[in-house]
């Protein structure tokens, strides 16, 4: 039997409230590859939620290489404040958009 899996690849961050949170993420073609993803023409999307406000990253990617960045501003991570809230990266092909990685940001205050 074969088996087609499209759900995303989980990643729990863990940052302090105040502090500005940059991620890099290296897509790869397939779980046993070390060839990335070439990006060009990909478009991304990153964001947590926190109650029914959003807060959304600059992603930046390198096509060649397959790295996507993700930052959240010291700002957007001060008015989130303390709490565990669910984040993910979107990655839009063409017509097709597809949640490549999730989890959960966990902020604490110091």
């Amino acid at each position: 039997m074969s088996l087609l899996d499209l759900k995303p690849s989980r990643l729990d961050i863990d940052a302090v409230s105040g502090d500005d949170v940059k991620v890099s993420i290296t897509l790869l073609e397939s779980c046993d590859s070390s060839t990335p993803v070439n990006l060009s023409g990909m478009v991304f999307d990153a964001s947590f939620t926190v109650g029914n406000t959003s807060y959304s990253a600059n992603v930046t990617s390198a096509n060649e290489t397959g790295q996507i960045t993700v930052v959240w501003s010291d700002q957007q991570t001060t008015l989130a404040g303390n709490g565990s809230h669910p984040w993910r990266l979107r990655v839009t092909e063409g017509d097709i958009t597809r949640t490549r990685v999730n989890g959960t940001i966990r902020l604490v205050v110091l």
